[in-house]
């Protein structure tokens, strides 16, 4: 869905135009009676659902690709960002 709007009426009602965008509109912005801008939501990763097909045994599955090593210990940083909520470090208490 495409809605035009004013730079005007963005001003006035910018909540309320930003839950639209939230909502999957795209806006478009107009000065002056020229389009020039476009306001879109973010595009969201197609997912990819594999679906079992019956004939197939668990030895014919073929893995994707790996996932990338990391260069630090993911429990560890987990461990770390719980405390750091727990203590309010996070939120600058």
């Amino acid at each position: 869905m495409n809605k035009r709007v004013t730079v005007e009426e963005l001003r006035e009602r910018f909540d309320d135009h930003l839950v639209d965008v939230q909502h999957g509109e795209t806006l478009t912005l107009v000065k002056d009676g020229q389009e020039i801008a476009e306001i879109q939501p973010k595009s969201r990763p197609s997912m990819n659902i594999l679906r079992h097909d019956p004939a197939l045994r668990l030895q014919d599955f073929k893995a994707g690709p790996r996932p990338k090593r990391l260069n630090f210990d993911a429990v560890q940083w987990l461990i770390d960002e719980r405390e750091r909520e727990r203590s309010g470090k996070k939120y600058g208490l």
